[in-house]
């Protein structure tokens, strides 16, 4: 198995393999849920990027990386007015 078998997205820049850009296999997971009060009033939360999986770039090789960034999780919740 290669690292080319490996990837998510894959950007070939000519012959040579070395000058391709990869970017690392990752999952991002969300969740939301929200519960109706009244006829115009709801409650809700909301928890993005569960798994808090990195975004990892590279090229030629996962021995190259070029971008690696951690976004951590998020949530939030409140009341929702609809009208």
């Amino acid at each position: 198995e290669t690292d080319r078998d490996r990837v998510a997205l894959f950007k070939k820049l000519g012959d040579d393999p070395n000058l391709d850009f990869y970017s690392a296999p990752s999952a991002r997971v969300d969740f939301t849920a929200s519960y109706k009060l009244t006829r115009h009033i709801s409650l809700f939360g909301d928890v993005l990027n569960i798994t808090d999986d990195p975004f990892t770039r590279y090229q030629g090789t996962e021995a190259r990386p070029i971008q690696h960034e951690n976004y951590g999780y998020t949530m939030s919740g409140g009341l929702r007015w609809n009208f």
